[in-house]
């Protein structure tokens, strides 16, 4: 078997298509400083090391390694200063957008499946679960069988963050929930 190929997690309920009825703008992380947070909450290199057993390569942006043609180095230079593991600015993050103690509970729910050869998708959501509650985040986490679909409808009621998605091989992808917009 072969390891994972790309592990990336995304959040559901979030639209950015300008005029899209679909956009909900209550959904937690439509806040720039909550997707920040999630993301240096997440101890990427604990993850390499322990889940993936230290097989892997840190990416910087997703779909992109160092072998993809048009990588710029100043993505990796600036990746631990802007996303590195940083649980204490997660919590600061989370309180800037009114989460948190003294503020809204953040809870959501993290789906992940498992497929043959490619089985660290419910490791990788239990890690993520426990990196949360660390800074105040509760999740709950669903392992789904791999032929069931998806639904990504905004009707969907628990904006559930997370599938994970795995094509690209020999690299882990760190950049877990987008920063940008």
């Amino acid at each position: 078997t072969y390891p994972v190929d790309w592990m990336t997690v995304y959040l559901g309920g979030m639209y950015f298509l300008p005029g899209d009825s679909a956009y909900q703008a209550s959904v937690p992380w439509t806040n720039k400083k909550v997707r920040q947070a999630m993301n240096v909450a997440i101890n990427r290199k604990e993850l390499l090391n322990t889940v993936f057993a230290g097989k892997g390569t840190m990416t910087y942006v997703t779909g992109w390694s160092e072998k993809s043609e048009g990588f710029n180095p100043g993505w990796q230079s600036r990746f631990e200063k802007m996303y590195g593991y940083n649980p204490a600015r997660a919590k600061e993050l989370l309180k800037e957008a009114g989460y948190g103690p003294g503020g809204k509970p953040l809870k959501f729910k993290i789906l992940a499946f498992t497929e043959p050869g490619e089985s660290e998708g419910p490791q990788v959501a239990e890690a993520l679960g426990i990196y949360y509650k660390e800074v105040g985040v509760e999740t709950e986490i669903e392992v789904l069988g791999r032929d069931l679909e998806w639904d990504d409808s905004p009707e969907r009621s628990d904006h559930s963050a997370g599938r994970f998605l795995d094509r690209t091989r020999d690299f882990l992808d760190p950049a877990v929930f987008a920063a940008g917009r």
